[in-house]
């Protein structure tokens, strides 16, 4: 007679973990391997935008003058460029930037997985999805381009994953992991900037209003940092933001949204500034020629620099402040006296919003190497279905997975929330801010920051999909019973 084998409670617990580890193991293989793959098609890391990027300081100012020019700068928050500059300090810094962006596609393909499995995904769907997604054209090309893009991506999933991960079991440790996350992208991108951290701060503290203590230690200090850079900006320039942009920026949208001989016509009536005439975010000479005095020598190479030796603009010159307060007030008159073409140009940065992060690619020659790749996954999986730029599958995930998170948070976000539905409410606001703000804001490359919230539309939608397929299932179970 054989006898049975049973198991220990210690084995049982060890194969388990095994289980759990198995996916996540299989996950990092794959990504691997596909780096691997990736060079011998040809691809390298591409450095070449860090002296042509106007958010990226001259780097010879970074190497030269990097705590000066970190302290005076006024166009971008400090984080990335203050990583730049340290990174300087190394000789190899392409290779160990190289590393790093290894690392983050390591770090995305892994928390995007547990993203999923704490929303209720199975880990097979987890794992097939984060894989897919790793796997985009998209990915592949900015995960291999020396841009803040591609961690801005990597940190939103991380904010996500950590949202919940705090709900579930408060902690300091986790509250500083969550709220460091934050503190990141609002100190590295403008796209981030303090309302969005507030909201942040608020939608955590009605959920763990018992931990409301804990909360408010926890974020103090990214809180701090991006308040002190206000107050810097502030003091300095006459400027309560991490950029003095935002004219010049708002100008894309609201400026050209009209025809340069309207423009000329209420330059002349002096409802417009000359300022208007030109190209926004364009270098000095060209303001020069309208009429724009430059701002006299201040003895900081930072603010002083126009056209540096390594750098094609220098946006930090300090006249650039006063440029983009005229472009602010011609925005306005524009917005409240135009509205139509305004709204138009929103329109259009909709567009540029839904389209491929592929399109007009900025990179070198990695695009080439997976060209027919993108061109059948644009039309695909975007859904790119005519002559124009737009995915319109693109659209209907995205709308679909901001739906679903408002309904999920007006239903169920109150003290003592669930972590999923933490995890949705810092998803659904992440999603409603960068599409409301970047594109009522900007236009021109709005699919880069579309970008950094695909992981949150892809985890919703997938949330949404397996909720539609239990209740058909559900429903088609209970049809099938016989009646008593």
């Amino acid at each position: 007679m054989g006898h049975a084998v049973r198991s220990s409670p210690r084995s049982r617990r060890v194969l388990g973990l095994l289980s759990e580890r198995r996916y996540p193991a299989g996950l990092a293989a794959a990504y691997l391997a596909s780096q691997a793959v990736l060079r011998l098609l040809g691809f390298r890391f591409e450095t070449g935008l860090l002296t042509s990027a106007v958010q990226d300081v001259d780097p010879r100012l970074l190497e030269t003058h990097l705590l000066q020019s970190l302290w005076y700068l006024h166009g971008q928050p400090p984080l990335w460029n203050a990583l730049i500059g340290a990174s300087f300090k190394v000789s190899h810094w392409p290779q160990l930037w190289h590393v790093v962006y290894v690392g983050l596609g390591l770090a995305e393909i892994l928390m995007l997985f547990a993203l999923q499995r704490d929303l209720g995904l199975p880990k097979r769907a987890s794992a097939v999805l984060a894989l897919l997604f790793s796997l985009s054209p998209e990915v592949l090309l900015y995960e291999n381009f020396f841009f803040y893009d591609y961690p801005t991506l990597v940190a939103v999933t991380a904010g996500a994953l950590a949202a919940g991960r705090f709900t579930a079991r408060p902690s300091l440790g986790r509250g500083l992991a969550f709220f460091g996350v934050c503190g990141y992208l609002t100190l590295t991108r403008t796209l981030f900037e303090l309302p969005w951290l507030v909201a942040v701060i608020v939608v955590t503290l009605v959920a763990c209003r018992r931990q409301r203590r804990l909360v408010l230690a926890s974020c103090a200090i990214p809180l701090a940092l991006l308040v002190g850079v206000y107050a810097k900006n502030w003091f300095m320039f006459g400027v309560p933001s991490t950029t003095s942009w935002t004219g010049m920026g708002l100008a894309r949208v609201a400026v050209e949204a009209l025809p340069l001989s309207e423009r000329r016509q209420l330059v002349a009536e002096g409802k417009l500034h000359a300022v208007s005439l030109v190209t926004p975010l364009a270098p000095l000479r060209f303001y020069e020629a309208v009429g724009v005095k430059l701002d006299p020598p201040t003895g900081i190479p930072l603010l002083d620099e126009t056209e540096g030796p390594s750098a094609t603009r220098n946006l930090e010159n300090r006249t650039y402040i006063r440029i983009s307060r005229e472009y602010w007030s011609d925005d306005l008159w524009i917005i409240f006296h135009r509205t139509t073409a305004y709204l138009a140009a929103v329109g259009r940065g909709y567009a540029d919003f839904f389209a491929s992060p592929t399109n007009a690619w900025q990179g070198g020659g990695n695009d080439g190497h997976i060209r027919s790749y993108d061109h059948w996954f644009t039309r695909i999986v975007y859904g790119r279905l005519g002559p124009g730029k737009v995915g319109f599958f693109l659209v209907a995930a995205y709308i679909l997975a901001l739906a679903a998170g408002i309904v999920e948070c007006v239903r169920r976000l109150r003290p003592g929330a669930d972590p999923m539905t933490v995890t949705i409410a810092f998803a659904t606001l992440t999603l409603l801010y960068v599409g409301t703000i970047g594109n009522f804001a900007e236009v021109g490359e709005n699919f880069r920051f579309r970008l950094v919230v695909d992981p949150l539309v892809l985890a919703i939608c997938a949330v949404v999909v397996q909720r539609a397929g239990r209740r058909w299932l559900s429903r088609s179970v209970s049809r099938a019973r016989p009646p008593r």
